[in-house]
């Protein structure tokens, strides 16, 4: 045949010049020759014909996963990547045996065959694969870029916590039936450096393959949204922030009861809570994460089971965004509320309120674990004390540490821990008792949360002390000294290794009248104290060995409403703002980048109109931010 083949081809070369036979001829010898044409001798010879071969398929529906394999006869595989017919590429000989099956499942699914086996008498196309969704197989995961710090925790519906320590792709270990509702958030922001970390496409409903578009993106945020509380009005304020200018814009204004102080934000940036009337009542919002605007969550405002109040009720929000406490220095109690995760709706605590110190007040203080909460009973005339709870972690109640009360000094006003949760230091403003001004210094156990006095337990301070500051390292501590008109200053510490303090040299630094807080930029470069007395910012650069504060130039102070009580720069460290209480104003700066120096962002100051405010809210928060 292959000589027979050269010569009819060599024929056809000659028909396509025009030279021999007709093409008919050379057909018809070409069939003879191949035994083609009509029929064959008896007595020709040859091998028998090939028996006849037939393919193998059918149509799979309901895929929606991925990685599919089907395998006939346990040794043809075929990947299936969508619904629709499919074919074996190995065909079976006719009266042959079939047999096809699922080799591998797809994920979030289970597929069955039916009709998968027989003979092969012509080809088969009757095989059918149904696949539909298994139970809790669906993995919740994406990717996290940006990260720089340390300490990174997420936390996938309020519950399966996940340790993310490097960039790249993350699954939490906790499954999901197709059909179950999932929601991504930072339970932990990063530190060292601190970073804010925000999530996209964090929420859904799962299907049936495997969730991995998680987008978690850490850096240097800006601010979002901006809210402020007027005392005088009974109202929140809600602003959106421009990102490249700082300006504000107001979204609305929102009822908020009686006297409430300040607007409290959830570190996941889903909720907002603010205590009204005395804090005898809590009221609840959820935050559009386009807009900024606030709704009130059904139930809201809650009952704190608090009968006196105090004058200026806050909430601390715990860092994992489950649970709030506030504390009422007119009851001598703390109250508590878990947070509904998908609605933040409040539900009170077992047990709550809990018995605090008959002069509990100050913001609750979280240690940086999350596993335990602190408040002060500020008694102005004698010591104080410092009382400690430890924090459930499923239901968020509290259980006094063993040795609570922990002895502070006279009137105890705030309590402050060093990033990795060894030392904690509490400033005693002295009250009524002259030469009371002091800082009490303590070591923290790691597993119960009790505080021990150091060695050297307290230290004197010139003035009354306010709020204390430790900075992102966790080798500096400042403390805001100054009421009753005098000029105020900020004292300087380095914390040692065994949680000891020494004065760093230069300190204390000028501040103005009264000063309140020092608020460190995001970097640790710059830290801004606001005069809550007077009418304007200073403004330091901070060395990065000593921790020493410099006067900026170009203006500090910087000019801002009357009697800014605090300052608070956004995440990004490119804005900061102050509240201000005689004014009525809100002030905002933009920060330069590389001086420090404070400029008034477009439209400021703006008003709230007969409003007395004392904070800024500014979500996403700073990590460490204490409301």
């Amino acid at each position: 045949m292959k000589i027979l083949g050269a010569r009819v081809a060599g024929i056809a070369a000659r028909i396509r010049t025009g030279v021999g036979m007709g093409a008919l001829g050379i057909a018809a010898l070409a069939l003879a020759a191949c035994g083609g044409g009509g029929g064959s001798s008896s007595g020709s010879s040859g091998s028998s014909p090939s028996p006849t071969q037939y393919t193998i398929g059918g149509t799979v529906t309901g895929l929606t996963g991925t990685g599919l394999v089907l395998q006939d006869n346990g040794g043809s595989n075929l990947g299936v990547s969508q619904n629709g017919s499919f074919t074996f590429s190995a065909m079976v000989s006719s009266g042959g045996a079939y047999s096809v099956t699922v080799m591998t499942q797809p994920s979030g699914q289970t597929c069955t065959v039916s009709g998968g086996s027989g003979t092969a008498t012509a080809n088969v196309t009757s095989v059918a694969v149904a696949c539909a969704a298994t139970g809790a197989n669906v993995t919740i995961g994406g990717t996290v870029t940006g990260l720089t710090g340390t300490g990174l925790v997420l936390q996938d519906n309020g519950g399966n916590n996940l340790s993310v320590a490097s960039n790249g792709a993350f699954t939490f270990t906790t499954a999901l039936a197709s059909g179950t509702a999932y929601a991504v958030t930072v339970s932990t922001q990063p530190s060292s450096p601190s970073q804010n970390c925000t999530v996209a496409n964090g929420t859904g409903t799962t299907g049936s393959a495997n969730v991995t578009a998680v987008a978690v993106s850490c850096g240097s945020s800006v601010g979002k949204f901006a809210y402020t509380a007027d005392y005088a009005n009974g109202l929140i304020y809600a602003y959106t922030i421009n990102a490249s200018t700082g300006a504000l814009t107001q979204v609305a204004t929102y009822p908020d009861g009686t006297n409430p102080a300040a607007v409290s934000l959830a570190p996941n940036g889903l909720f907002a809570f603010s205590a009204s009337n005395s804090g005898t009542e809590v009221h609840a919002f959820t935050i559009n994460q386009t807009t900024g605007a606030l709704t009130e969550v059904s139930g809201s405002p809650y009952s704190t089971g608090f009968v006196v109040g105090s004058a200026y009720p806050d909430i601390g929000v715990a860092p994992n965004s489950a649970n709030l406490y506030l504390a009422s220095a007119g009851d001598g109690e703390m109250a508590g509320f878990s947070i509904n995760q998908t609605t933040g709706q409040l539900t009170a605590l077992p047990g709550s309120p809990y018995a605090a110190g008959a002069d509990a007040g100050g913001i609750p203080a979280f240690s940086p674990n999350g596993t335990d909460v602190y408040v002060v009973d500020q008694n102005q005339t004698a010591a104080g004390g410092v009382y400690g709870f430890s924090i459930d972690a499923t239901t968020g109640a509290l259980t006094p540490i063993s040795g609570s009360p922990f002895a502070a000094g006279v009137y105890p006003v705030w309590i402050s821990f060093t990033p990795k949760g060894n030392f904690a230091y509490v400033s005693n403003n002295g009250g009524t008792t002259s030469g009371a001004n002091t800082v009490s210094a303590y070591s923290v156990n790691a597993a119960t949360g009790a505080l021990t006095p150091l060695a050297t337990p307290t230290y004197a301070m010139n003035e009354t002390p306010q709020d204390l500051t430790i900075d992102s390292s966790g080798t500096h501590l400042y403390v805001a000294m100054g009421t009753g008109g005098s000029v105020g200053e900020v004292e300087g510490f380095t914390i040692n290794s065994d949680g000891s303090l020494t004065a760093i040299a230069g300190s204390p630094w000028p501040v103005g009248l009264g000063p309140m807080f020092v608020d460190i930029d995001p970097t640790g470069q710059f830290a801004y104290v606001s005069s809550a007395q007077g009418t304007g910012v200073y403004g330091f650069t901070i060395d990065a060995t000593t921790g020493a504060f410099t006067a900026m130039d170009g203006g500090t102070p910087f000019t801002t409403g009357s009697e800014p009580q605090f300052i608070t720069v956004d995440a990004s460290g490119h804005f900061g703002y102050t509240a201000d209480e005689a004014s009525g104003t809100i002030t905002g700066f933009a920060i330069n980048q590389t001086t420090g120096v404070l400029t008034a962002v477009p439209g400021s100051p703006y008003s709230l109109p007969d409003g007395k405010p004392f904070f800024v809210s500014i979500s996403p928060e700073a990590p460490g931010i204490r409301d």
